[in-house]
């Protein structure tokens, strides 16, 4: 099917289309690689797909100050973030621009986000690698936010009424 395709190129900026008010900004990651918030109505969605919130930071996850896409995130209703490694597989990797699923669930709750979704995983891990992983590190946690592992493709996100408009392997939990 033909199609014209406008490719613009953007940096720290916001921006409409229709009802979506978008806003972008550079995340932590050794090449340039933005964030994105977009709020339609009173809901607000944030997707942030390789981010290594922890570097830049003198105080994470303590503060706010200093922290990568913590204005992309603050308070969205739902957070779509990289949670491509665990701890022990980071320290090995830290600069590499992803972060460990501890320190993306905690970015999400110093971001205060309500609902998130970890993506982007390790490309030789399975989504059932993922969930023993997390259930390891949060078997009966009581947390404020609530975490799923992104599996699968979908193309609707029922627990919040804003469609996708950016699409990265999209999922859902």
């Amino acid at each position: 099917m033909p199609a014209k395709i406008n490719i613009i190129e953007i940096n720290n900026t916001a921006f409409n289309i229709d009802d979506f008010s978008i806003t972008s900004e550079y995340l932590c990651h050794p090449g340039p690689t933005l964030g994105f918030r977009c709020i339609a109505g009173p809901s607000v969605f944030a997707y942030m797909p390789d981010h290594e919130p922890a570097l830049g930071s003198a105080d994470f996850p303590n503060s706010a100050e200093w922290c990568s896409g913590y204005n992309i995130a603050r308070d969205a209703d739902l957070l779509f973030h990289d949670g491509q490694y665990t701890n022990s597989e980071y320290a090995d990797r830290t600069g590499w621009g992803h972060c460990s699923i501890e320190d993306a669930i905690q970015f999400g709750a110093l971001a205060k986000v309500k609902k998130m979704v970890l993506f982007h995983h390790d490309p030789g891990r399975r989504t059932f690698s993922c969930l023993e992983i997390f259930h390891g590190k949060h078997p009966k946690q009581k947390m404020e936010l609530r975490v799923g592992i992104g599996k699968g493709k979908c193309s609707v996100l029922p627990a919040l009424k804003l469609p996708l408009i950016f699409s990265y392997n999209p999922c859902y939990f």
